[in-house]
């Protein structure tokens, strides 16, 4: 085996490999008479099979058989001899084969690169919270709210009242996306913008609204046209809600057999504890991810960058199994944005995993599978999809991996302490209290 590597661009290699006629020849006669001991042809005793009947019956699939074989096995051997590291899946072009020629391919791959990073003392935000009563006192109306019961209302829409309404969205870059049936929010949760909220104050059932919504982009300066943008919506029902007593009845409602409220505020308290801590973690996490990119604006390796666009678009149809479905039409631009910045955030983890020799162990893996599972009622479907599953478990290696830099990263910065209260943290917008 021969190879010639040529550098395209900062990430790109090309390798050009040639596979001798000898070595071909070899192979293609070891494979041919191999098969002419099993094989069973009309006419001939299995194992008595003439080579050149061999040839005539199965030459051009044996011929290809090993050419890919081959291919494969020089593919690898050069990866190894120029000691790559692909970062995403090779591609194969200029392939030819022939018993006087041999064998020849290209194989184009994406390799790690030599890069020096702005990572220490960067100073990304650290969030602190604590909860205060004040913060139960929020997290018990919000448990009241989903025990109400709900009742129409023919008066106008208030806050906290509930909407249920048709809503035709405007086309988006020349695609028009499905329309929402039967959609229901609470009035002032903001679940499809504040500003969408806002415009339907008052609204009352049975009544049709044209609104604009916030991720068009539609605002003060903007110089967007608003009523091309504008969401027909046609509320079919509104109703307020009747939150129960803070008795006996609700309390056991909750599975709280004793110690009614001071009970229920303790178990409320634990709960936002564990939520608070998750929040806190993968917020600090974020703040450093996104410290690092702005402070390293880096290549982006074109095939890693069709990979993950093309990994969107099959995740976006698995959730959407109607392929005539607008959402499915989306052109690759639609989704470019987003994948550029986690192909960048990819390839700078990437190399900071080469370079510090961090490695996915099957104990660190086990963990983070078993973290997966406690949030399941069978965590052992879960522990077994991932165990058995060859790409779930790469997904797992990942997430490990991802965690022990972001780990690195958290010593080598300066972050800078920043006071949130818990809804602050955990996200301020609750449908559940209708605010």
């Amino acid at each position: 085996m021969n190879c010639r590597v040529e550098e395209t661009n900062t990430f790109g290699r090309k390798l050009h490999i040639d596979i001798s006629a000898e070595d071909y020849n070899a192979e293609l006669n070891l494979k041919i008479r191999k098969l002419s001991t099993t094989a069973k042809v009309k006419g001939f005793r299995p194992g008595k099979v003439p080579v050149d009947v061999i040839k005539r019956y199965y030459g051009a699939d044996i011929e290809k058989e090993v050419a890919d074989t081959l291919m494969a096995k020089s593919y690898q051997e050069a990866i190894m001899e120029y000691s790559f590291k692909p970062m995403a899946t090779p591609e194969f072009d200029d392939i030819a084969f022939d018993k006087d020629k041999g064998i020849h391919y290209t194989a184009y791959i994406e390799v790690i690169p030599d890069m020096q990073l702005n990572i220490d003392g960067l100073a990304p935000e650290k969030p602190i919270c604590e909860i205060v009563e004040a913060d139960i006192d929020i997290m018990v109306e919000r448990l009241r709210k989903s025990h109400a019961k709900w009742q129409p209302k023919t008066e106008g829409a208030t806050d906290g009242d509930r909407l249920t309404m048709d809503v035709e969205m405007p086309a988006e870059k020349g695609v028009v996306p499905d329309p929402l049936v039967d959609k229901s929010i609470v009035l002032g949760s903001n679940f499809l913008g504040k500003n969408f909220d806002s415009q339907l104050e008052n609204v009352c059932a049975g009544e049709r609204r044209e609104v604009v919504m916030e991720s068009f982009g539609i605002g003060e300066n903007s110089d967007e046209n608003a009523d091309d943008k504008k969401c027909k919506v046609h509320v079919k029902q509104v109703e307020e809600a009747i939150l129960p007593e803070l008795n006996d009845d609700f309390f056991r409602a909750c599975e709280i057999k004793e110690g009614g409220l001071e009970t229920l505020r303790r178990l409320l308290k634990e709960g936002m504890e564990r939520q608070l801590d998750i929040n806190l973690k993968n917020l600090y996490a974020d703040n450093i991810k996104n410290t690092v990119i702005e402070n390293n604006q880096v290549d982006i390796p074109p095939a890693m960058l069709k990979e993950r666009i093309a990994a969107m678009k099959e995740r976006l149809m698995q959730n959407n199994p109607n392929k005539d479905s607008a959402s499915n039409q989306m052109p690759e631009e639609f989704f470019e944005k987003h994948a550029t910045e986690q192909v960048r955030l990819n390839v700078i983890f990437i190399h900071l995993a080469d370079k510090y020799s961090l490695k996915a162990s099957r104990r660190e893996c086990d963990v983070k599978i078993a973290e997966l599972a406690t949030d399941y009622a069978d965590p052992s479907k879960i522990t077994n999809y991932y165990n058995n599953n060859a790409e779930a478990y790469q997904s797992i290696q990942g997430m490990v991996l991802e965690d022990k830099v972001v780990e690195l990263l958290a010593e080598k910065v300066n972050p800078s302490e920043k006071q949130y209260s818990f809804y602050d943290i955990v996200g301020k917008t609750d449908q559940a209290l209708g605010r």
